[in-house]
């Protein structure tokens, strides 16, 4: 009781823009915001955009074929989207904060045992407790709180706090990259845990709350205790969790992330052997940043665009486009061209990630965002472990990364596909209206047992 008391006294106040002169309290969420980019920068820095690097130093240092290391993601991916399902399960009826810290916990235990591995079947192991730590320290609980803190400003929200995904690249995997080539995987997997756990720890425990009613607040800022005009807008009505697994946009959503993501994390786990492969490791890391960089502009352009295109037409095309970039991006044969192309296809990482927590939220609303969440994450995450599987065994097949880069086109082009064949996104929330006359035919998570 004391801990929430004394959160709710850390609104700070800020210059108001009013003749009056008087300060203006900064709503709670933007805090639980700012940690959680924190977080996502974290663990995307070392985990998600490191994909790479850890690969690169592991064929280095290993002697590991490309084929048999670019297995690691993939346990890394499949075990996170698992994991995930028992992430939601937890952050539903417990403190967030303790899954988050664990989750550190996990991924820093992780990366101590990938710098000690001595054989395959070590280092398959060792990426999938970095998947397991991945998942309760990245977007299934950062999703979930953003989106119980804010509803109306929901899209910028998500899109700051993803942002620390691109952030994480470009500060954190660069320096990931250096420590490992001067002191090598098991003196430098050590140091990057460290920095992991500092990182992700102290402001989850000080800033990170479940929920805006924990204290005394309804989402976007609004007081509960204080009525009046400047009340919040209220959350619509949630579709039952039961109800909406069954629906055609769910099952469409869930396949067509599936295969962006094939095609997507695919793309970044070769990126950075890809580029220096083509012009060198300095190269590469500046290729990584600006990935990284385009991915935050995307992102930001994204959550304008949404607001003023249809968000289920708008991300078809979107899905489109990163099949193109992926293209593109096979075909560099110098550095110039690599980081043009690790540009563009950052633009579209940025703003794909973006689309799937808003498309959920917006089908399904959010009282069982989490589990509903989990397992669009679980669905993609096949075919995140597909991709990078698949463009390694390519590249060993053909010698080179055009075939195998081109083969995540056609990922894109059936992610696009899926989402057009899941129908409108308004269905979901049209079924809901229907059951308010005739109560018995379907029900909301807010009328449910």
């Amino acid at each position: 009781m004391r801990l929430r008391r004394t959160a709710a006294d850390v609104m700070v106040t800020i210059p108001s823009s009013s003749r009056s002169g008087g300060s203006a309290p900064v709503f709670y969420g933007w805090w639980v915001v700012l940690a959680l980019f924190v977080m996502l920068g974290t663990s995307s820095g070392l985990g998600f955009y490191n994909q790479s690097v850890l690969l690169e130093a592991l064929t280095r240092e290993h002697g590991f074929s490309v084929a048999r290391a670019s297995l690691a993601p993939t346990f890394f991916f499949g075990a996170s989207g698992l994991f995930g399902l028992l992430v939601a399960w937890l952050i539903d009826r417990h403190d967030p904060r303790w899954t988050i810290c664990g989750g550190a916990v996990l991924s820093a235990t992780a990366l101590v045992l990938i710098g000690r591995i001595d054989s395959l079947a070590q280092l398959y192991f060792a990426f999938a407790i970095f998947g397991c730590g991945f998942s309760a320290a990245s977007l299934v609980p950062g999703t979930t709180l953003v989106t119980r803190w804010f509803v109306a400003r929901r899209s910028f929200a998500l899109a700051l706090m993803t942002t620390g995904l691109s952030v994480g690249g470009i500060v954190l995997t660069p320096i990931a990259s250096r420590v490992l080539q001067a002191r090598g995987l098991r003196d430098g997997t050590p140091l990057l845990a460290a920095l992991l756990l500092l990182c992700v720890v102290p402001l989850t425990l000080a800033l990170v709350r479940r929920s805006p009613a924990a204290l005394g607040l309804d989402p976007d800022g609004a007081s509960t205790a204080t009525p009046g005009p400047a009340t919040a807008l209220p959350p619509p009505p949630s579709i039952a969790f039961s109800d909406a697994v069954r629906t055609r946009f769910f099952i469409g959503l869930s396949v067509a992330f599936l295969f962006a993501l094939a095609a997507q994390v695919g793309g970044l786990a070769h990126h950075f052997s890809l580029v220096t492969s083509v012009a060198g490791q300095e190269t590469a890391r500046l290729a990584v940043s600006l990935l990284a960089t385009g991915s935050i502009v995307g992102r930001f352009m994204a959550s304008f665009l949404v607001r003023h295109l249809p968000i289920q037409r708008f991300t078809v095309g979107l899905l489109l486009a990163q099949g193109l970039m992926l293209v593109n991006l096979g075909r560099i044969d110098d550095a110039g061209e690599a980081l043009v192309a690790s540009a563009a296809f950052g633009l579209t990482v940025g703003s794909a990630l973006l689309m799937q927590p808003l498309l959920v939220a917006e089908a399904f609303g959010i009282t069982a965002y989490a589990r509903l969440y989990s397992i669009t994450s679980l669905v993609a995450a096949l075919g995140v472990t597909l991709g990078p599987t698949l463009l390694g065994l390519l590249y060993d097949l053909t010698g080179g990364y055009d075939s195998a880069f081109l083969a995540m086109l056609g990922f894109s082009l059936l992610g696009a596909l899926a989402l057009v064949l899941a129908g409108p996104i308004e269905a979901p929330r049209r079924q809901l209206s229907g059951a308010a006359a005739h109560p018995g035919s379907a029900r909301t998570d807010a009328a449910a047992p």
